[in-house]
């Protein structure tokens, strides 16, 4: 029978030296002691040193029992359960590096693991080598001048998890001194040319423009001018010209000139307001990563025109905007609050201009809200409401028999005045976007209503009377090789139910693509549109109905001496019924199929398209399109490039009859230096088409017999 004996070497709070015990032996292979435990003590470590017959057997732990001891942690107390050996914090600032290696020591490997580190709470720090006492890490982001954060999160066996934060600094770099400026002038001059006694093009059209743009360690200044001559009395303006200064912390912002601002998409949405703009972000100020921005523009919107016969028959006021907006965002959430005035000034035309239209005036106020719970999915949605003068000078309605006080008579007065040309509305868009299963499949949904009686002056997408409804579903599977799009879409009108109109349309929608490497892409498209409308007062309902099928190869590799040759072949069919009506009914059918290859400095392209349409009304079209591409470059500075393309067209209608060949030839040559005397960059493109028609069975009409000539000349300067 063995004879065992068992000492414990112990130490509190992580004392260098280990104190010993030898176990008092109490049964066979039984074995005990007592340690009392230090005051504030928050961990032990402890192992043992086994002897059999008077000799060392074994420790416990088996293996490495002195670098990764048993311990007990009294989670009570404060304690380090990691250590950080490397970068030596103890320093007053470290040597600033842009990248950064980090060794952490777990202190109780056999009690808590480790489980992720974060750099200033965002920055996640990416794991080198990973044992169970020591980790080693690297940053993943450039490290911060001055202080940064590190925190360790653990796993103890129970589940629990803890934080453990560490902070260094380090030194800053002295900033250079930052001052980069960059010009560009762009100089478009367009001639055309015909022997068409009418025509809209204009004769030259000369586009100048300049852009300077200045950046130092604090902002970035940009100064923009442009000079259009199709601008002239009787059009809005042309020519534009801004300026902008951008703090690069993202504090604030100030624009001047033509602003092309988006506030919400219901609301403004990228319209020119020649004006002030200006952005305000409270939180940048004090460091925060969120935004909280307030934003105000006034200009604007139209410049006064008066009626002048025959060039203006409806003049324009001149049309003043203010608005502001209150902004939140953060990496899940945006939300604004937005409020704009257009109004039109009466004093702006003159009297003769007054009788043929009346001044308008719109507010509009609205909320916008977009929630990410995940980077797939969102919610998002945003309600507008609008109050429009049809007359900002009609008569104002009185209030005296409002039971109101005088106080809130006068606010509406002021601000909003009971006019007999006020109208009201509301505009709802709502959206939702979310992984279907999995995030292969991604559903989006939404549902637009506008009232009949909502105007907004500076938005005209925004179709009043009408209800949308959209579904789409993408899925992408075989590892993104095939692509299913599918989609359904409603569009109904008369809301209310007062006009005698009620339309309704329904559309659907299927696409799919497959990529491969040998054969390219396959695509098919089928899309279904059925309209109805229903006029009560008249017979004037329709009912029709567009059916489009199309399948298409494109990047079809094919094998030649001379280079790399991609095929692309597609053919669609279009079926258009009209259920009421039959001799609107029509079909068309489209070939089209091209080739393009490189060989050397030579691109080649050829291309053939043949369509055939037969309708009940106009009889049958037949159109046949052949073109060829050619470009080489020269030398790396100058390309040569030439397009040929024919058309013939024809039509058996006894009211379309049409016998016609239509030809263009067209010439570039492109000229792009680098590092000139006097520029940076150069870059020069002369540019000449030529265009011929003729139609045998209508020789009299200008639309299909004429001759016609574009140059163009475009020279592009950076210094």
């Amino acid at each position: 029978m063995a004879d065992y004996e068992i000492k414990c070497f112990y130490k509190f709070n992580d004392a260098e030296e280990y104190s010993v015990v030898e176990l008092d032996k109490i049964g066979r292979r039984m074995f005990r002691t007592e340690i009392m435990p230090k005051e504030n003590s928050n961990n032990i470590k402890y192992y043992f040193w086994i002897y059999k017959n008077n000799q060392f057997f074994q420790t416990l732990p088996k293996s490495n029992a002195v670098g990764i001891p048993f311990s007990i942690i009294n989670t009570q107390e404060d304690l380090d359960y990691f250590s950080l050996l490397s970068p030596l914090i103890s320093q007053e600032k470290l040597k600033y590096k842009k990248e950064m290696m980090f060794l952490v020591k777990n202190n109780f490997p056999n009690a808590i693991r480790f489980k992720s580190a974060l750099l200033n709470d965002d920055e996640s720090l990416k794991i080198i080598n990973k044992k169970k006492v020591l980790i080693n890490l690297q940053s993943t982001f450039p490290i911060r001048q001055g202080t940064n954060r590190l925190e360790i999160k653990g796993i103890l066996a129970d589940g629990t998890v803890v934080k453990q934060n560490f902070e260094f600094k380090t030194e800053k770099l002295k900033k250079k001194r930052l001052f980069k400026k960059m010009h560009e002038i762009k100089l478009n001059n367009n001639f055309y040319n015909t022997n068409k006694s009418e025509y809209i093009q204009n004769d030259s059209e000369i586009l100048y423009s300049i852009k300077q743009n200045i950046e130092t360690n604090s902002l970035f200044l940009e100064s923009y001018g442009l000079y259009d001559n199709r601008g002239t009395q009787y059009t809005q303006p042309y020519s534009r010209y801004k300026i902008n200064a951008i703090d690069k912390k993202f504090r604030w912002k100030i624009k001047g000139g033509d602003i092309e601002e988006n506030f919400s998409p219901l609301t403004i949405n990228g319209r020119r307001i020649r004006g002030i703009y200006t952005d305000i972000d409270l939180l940048k100020f004090i460091n925060k990563k969120e935004s909280f921005s307030m934003r105000y523009i006034i200009g604007l919107s139209n410049n006064a025109i008066n009626v002048s016969s025959p060039n203006v028959t409806i003049p324009t006021y001149k049309q003043e905007i203010k608005g502001y907006q209150l902004k939140y965002s953060t990496m899940k959430l945006k939300s604004s609050v937005q409020y704009f005035k257009i109004y039109d000034d009466p004093q702006s035309l003159n009297s003769e201009s007054k009788d043929l239209i009346s001044p308008v005036e719109n507010h509009v106020i609205g909320a916008f809200v977009q929630i990410r719970p995940s980077p797939l999915s969102y919610i998002e949605n945003e309600f507008v409401v609008a109050a429009y003068y049809a007359d900002n000078e009609a008569s104002i309605v009185s209030l005296d028999e409002l039971e109101l006080s005088q106080s809130y008579k006068d606010i509406i007065n002021k601000y909003l005045p009971i006019k007999t040309s006020l109208t009201g509305g509301y505009s709802n868009r709502f959206t939702i976007q979310l992984p279907l299963l999995s995030r292969k499949n991604i559903l989006k949904v939404g549902h637009d209503i506008t009232h009949p009686n909502f105007y907004n002056e500076l938005n005209s997408f925004i179709e009043p009377d009408k209800q949308e409804i959209s579904c789409e579903l993408t899925q992408k599977l075989m590892n993104r090789k095939l692509i299913i799009n599918s989609a359904y879409e409603n569009e109904r009108d008369n809301l209310t139910k007062i006009s005698s109109d009620t339309s309704n349309t329904n559309s659907y929608r299927l696409n799919t693509l497959y990529r491969t490497k040998s054969l390219g892409s396959f695509n098919a498209t089928g899309m279904l549109t059925r309209k109805t409308e229903v006029v009560t007062t008249s017979n004037e309902d329709l009912d029709n109905q567009l059916n489009y099928v199309m399948v298409s190869v494109s990047g079809i590799p094919l094998k030649a001496r001379v280079g790399k040759v991609r095929a692309n072949i597609s053919y669609s069919i279009s079926d258009y019924l009209d259920y009421i009506e039959t001799n609107n009914n029509s079909t068309s059918f489209t070939f089209n199929s091209s080739i393009n290859t490189s060989y050397n400095q030579y691109r080649v392209s050829l291309g053939l398209s043949q369509s055939k349409t037969t309708s009940n009304l106009s009889g049958t079209s037949r159109y046949l399109t052949v073109y060829t591409r050619v470009s080489r470059k020269l030398s790396k500075q100058l390309k040569i490039s030439t397009k040929l393309k024919l058309t013939l067209g024809k039509n058996d209608g006894e009211s379309s009859k049409l016998n016609s060949r239509k030809v263009s030839n067209s010439w570039n040559i492109t000229y792009h230096k680098k590092k000139l005397t006097y520029f940076k960059e150069s870059y020069t493109q002369l540019g000449a088409e030529l265009i011929y028609m003729k139609d045998d069975e209508n020789p009299s009409q200008e639309t299909s017999n004429f001759i016609e000539g574009y140059l163009s000349l475009s020279i592009i300067n950076k210094f």
